[in-house]
């Protein structure tokens, strides 16, 4: 009878291992309560051209921990977005990348999680090449007068040489 008693004790001593603490609550990510924007907005880029960053939002709980596996879709006023569905990541991020159109001036693309609304982005596409347009100072054209203060290049006068001796 020895035998059951010592099966009894054994299993008794394991319990009491495994409770020595009270449990903690597992925390479990609420339903998904506010979409925001993360990162990517207000950026500048050539016509047909991808932007430099992605665009990325983020989806929280009322807790502001956050939310995986929510779907977000996203939809551009012009150029093209992808991917244009996405879910969020384990850090409750989705992202797209988007090629600006060929049309320069401002433009949008909106995420969207259903029951949550959406968000929009803004970028503003510029002609290609616009941001290196220099003319350098003096050069008005073929025919003119140069800039103040700078030699005519019309009147060219004879080199002279120096010889070293």
């Amino acid at each position: 009878m020895r035998a059951p008693l010592r099966g009894a004790l054994a299993i008794a001593v394991a319990l009491t291992a495994c409770t020595e603490r009270a449990p903690t609550a597992l925390e479990l990510n609420g339903p998904a309560t506010s979409l925001t924007i993360l990162s990517g907005d207000g950026q500048t880029g050539e016509v047909s051209a991808a932007l430099a960053q992605p665009l990325v939002v983020l989806v929280t709980d009322a807790a502001g921990r956050a939310v995986p596996a929510v779907r977000v879709t996203w939809s551009a006023s012009a150029g093209l977005i992808d991917p244009a569905a996405d879910s969020t990541n384990n850090d409750g991020q989705a992202s797209t990348a988007w090629n600006l159109p060929d049309e320069p001036g401002p433009h949008q693309v909106t995420a969207t999680v259903s029951g949550l609304g959406s968000v929009t982005f803004d970028a503003t596409a510029t002609a290609a090449g616009a941001a290196i347009r220099l003319r350098p100072a003096g050069l008005q054209g073929t025919n003119g007068p140069p800039a103040p203060g700078l030699p005519d290049p019309r009147r060219s006068s004879p080199r002279r040489s120096v010889r070293s001796r």
